[in-house]
């Protein structure tokens, strides 16, 4: 440190470019082994998403509406349940990606959910693989307070179609909000699946299983998640319709 005047003030000296150096260098290290094991992760979770595709017994039907059907499970995951969304929707699946995943260059979700309040990707591990917060308002009267969750999403693109691999993390740039409570997605996926014949339909597939957290009696939360996985497909209809309407302009 040196002495400026004769009080006993000091200022500190600016470190050495070889020292700046071996800083940004073991930050650089970091990040790159951060990265290396959000990779890895998106990895496991996108296996674990073809497993839960693959499943075909075992589910058993808790909501159907004209527009979808929900079927769950028990979780392998953890002690709640997994939850199966499918309906089919009037557009093609790659523009039916870009209106339900909040990741894309140009987000639609939030055009029709209401029940996201918010989604910002955070991080970037790779070029199909991101880092988003989202957050949730207050649903059932207020019963289910805001939640926020911090996610690792993979984007799986396929000649038929787009899958979502995503499960919750912690991130040191995510710190928990206050006014919300930090929920927990184990394996999630959105599948839009091109219908073979049909150009313009998607076959659109939701599977959750989120611990939501906090002291919500188990029912509640088994009502909730199925309603608000049928609530999508007809406010993602009328998002969409509205859309087809405006290119025929």
């Amino acid at each position: 440190m040196a002495q400026t005047g004769s009080g006993s003030r000091f200022t500190a000296r600016k470190p050495s470019a070889s020292a700046t150096e071996a800083i940004e260098g073991v930050l650089t290290s970091k990040m790159v082994a951060e990265n290396a094991a959000f990779i890895e992760k998106a990895t496991d979770v996108e296996k674990r998403i073809r497993e839960l595709e693959s499943l075909r017994e075992g589910w058993k039907k808790v909501k159907e509406t004209p527009h979808c059907s929900v079927y769950s499970r028990p979780s392998d995951d953890f002690s709640g349940h997994i939850y199966k969304s499918e309906g089919n929707v009037p557009a093609p699946f790659e523009t039916v990606f870009n209106f339900v995943y909040p990741g894309v260059e140009k987000p639609r979700r939030r055009e029709w959910d209401t029940a996201v309040s918010s989604t910002v990707v955070i991080d970037k591990p790779a070029t199909d693989t991101d880092v988003l917060i989202s957050r949730t308002a207050p649903v059932c009267m207020g019963l289910i307070s805001a939640r926020e969750f911090v996610d690792l999403v993979k984007v799986v693109r396929e000649p038929t179609r787009i899958f979502t691999a995503s499960c919750s993390i912690d991130h040191p740039a995510a710190p928990e909000t206050k006014g919300f409570v930090r929920g927990f997605n184990y394996p999630n996926s959105l599948f839009c699946y091109k219908v073979e014949g049909v150009p313009h339909e998607t076959r659109f597939v939701q599977y959750v299983q989120s611990d939501l957290r906090g002291m919500l009696p188990s029912s509640l939360v088994e009502s909730a998640i199925p309603s608000s996985m049928a609530e999508a497909y007809p406010n993602l209809k009328a998002a969409l319709a509205k859309e087809v309407k405006e290119w025929a302009l």
